[in-house]
């Protein structure tokens, strides 16, 4: 799709990255040559379909620009390792709600799972793999609940929350796996959410029947690696995120002055125009911040924000990028001390109570936002 430039001119988009400039940029052993380059290309192009199971592991910060293949494999194999450990758990549930509530979980496991569950058959009908009434769609759904049960286990204080699902479901085309056909097993949440009307009334007794989601674990050894694949990058995407999850919402926040400030210079006459409505504070943009834009924009567009947003950040949160990679860009930023990643501590947000009391929230005064935000920084990078 064309886009316009900041005089509102057409332009065409340019061709993404392809997996042979790609391989220009590989070093022998694996390793980036040119960091700075293929984050300008990111940034400015975009990424193949077929090339992103290599670029968003790397911009994700799975592993580094300057690991070897040989230290990409290990540290591969350390994730999987701990996610078949994980995977067994799920498939004891008594013991899966213990180590849940040492851990810190909120509430207890078996809600988790109706909760996973009811989300996960409501996913997206846009993806190519959970087109409604398909084969692929039911595939799809048993990966996505055994993802997002994994990182439930993973961060206990935070678990499972709505909007979960939206972030986690581009990994499941990035990532494959083989496909669908291997009888799998079906946790009664699932099944009732499958039954109907009637069944889903009696969901909370399918909880309280079975408190995990048995027959998750249950897949091919292919089926396992691809899946951890999905969770290793979707463990990394809540890093940057996770805080958004949190109660108070404090990062979430934090952003609407952000888009408060790129707002009122790119577009003054929009920003005064919601201001003169009631909606200075911009909270009308909560689902698009939570999500990332997940819903507001086309799938593959949807994607190339993230390459682009993930590429910005990774240049500034991680000293293994050259320092003049790329301009920041602060929505995707992690929030310092709030910064929600493994070992983090503190309950997770009810995301539609808060959404709601952010809304009601909303003031038609805005307080002056501090200077000093996004500004355009173009660089020139030499493709020598």
């Amino acid at each position: 799709m064309p886009k316009r430039s900041r005089h509102n001119k057409v332009v065409p988009l340019p061709l993404p990255l392809s997996a042979s400039s790609y391989e220009q940029l590989l070093l022998p052993t694996g390793a980036i040559s040119n960091p700075n380059l293929l984050l300008h290309s990111i940034t400015s192009r975009g990424v193949a379909q077929d090339l992103r199971h290599l670029i968003w592991p790397l911009l994700l910060n799975c592993w580094g620009p300057h690991h070897s293949h040989e230290q990409q494999s290990s540290l591969y194999q350390a994730e999987l390792q701990s996610f078949r450990a994980s995977l067994a758990l799920i498939d004891d549930p008594v013991q899966c709600a213990e180590v849940y509530a040492q851990k810190g979980g909120t509430e207890p496991w078996s809600h988790t799972c109706c909760c996973i569950a009811k989300d996960t058959q409501r996913a997206t009908t846009t993806s190519p793999v959970l087109v409604a009434g398909t084969s692929q769609r039911e595939h799809s759904i048993q990966r996505l609940s055994r993802v997002l049960c994994v990182y439930a286990l993973h961060d206990p204080p935070l678990g499972y929350c709505q909007g979960m699902t939206d972030l986690a479901t581009p990994f499941l085309e990035v990532f494959p796996g083989p496909g669908p056909g291997m009888p799998q097993g079906t946790h009664p949440a699932v099944q009732a959410v499958q039954e109907g009307s009637e069944a889903v009334q009696h969901l909370d007794a399918a909880c309280r029947e079975s408190s995990g989601l048995r027959g998750l674990g249950q897949c091919s050894e292919e089926q396992v690696e691809a899946d951890c694949k999905v969770f290793w990058c979707f463990r990394r995407l809540m890093s940057l995120m996770g805080s958004s999850y949190q109660v108070g919402m404090t990062a979430i926040r934090g952003d609407f002055k952000q888009v408060a400030e790129l707002l009122r210079e790119h577009d003054a006459q929009l920003h005064s125009h919601l201001v003169a409505v009631g909606w200075s504070g911009l909270e009308i943009t909560f689902q698009m911040l939570l999500l990332c834009f997940r819903r507001e924009l086309p799938w593959g567009e949807g994607h190339m924000l993230w390459e682009g947003l993930w590429a910005a950040a990774a240049a500034v949160a991680h000293p293994q990028w050259q320092k003049h990679a790329a301009p920041p860009v602060p929505l995707l930023q992690p929030q310092g001390s709030q910064q929600h990643g493994s070992g983090a501590t503190g309950a997770r947000a009810d995301t539609a109570v808060q959404a709601e009391e952010l809304l009601q929230g909303a003031q038609a005064g805005d307080k002056q936002a501090p200077a000093g935000g996004l500004q355009a920084a173009d660089r020139q990078v030499q493709e020598g």
